[in-house]
């Protein structure tokens, strides 16, 4: 399968290695999610962090 842009999915996966060699494991979520918002910071790689998505469930907002 061909990627459509194999270049940032280079880049975001080497990113996402780089934040977990160097932290290692056994960190929470947001620890990693910080970690990576710096990473992708110092590379420019533009990004929305934990945008606000709302969820209806019965027909009710929640």
């Amino acid at each position: 399968m061909e990627l459509i842009y194999k270049d940032l999915t280079e880049k975001l996966r080497g990113n996402i290695f780089d934040v977990h060699k160097k932290l290692g494991v056994g960190y929470d979520e947001p620890t990693y999610h910080q970690a990576l918002i710096r990473r992708f910071q110092e590379d420019d790689i533009p990004f929305v962090s934990q945008e606000m998505k709302w969820l209806f469930h019965r027909n009710l907002p929640e």
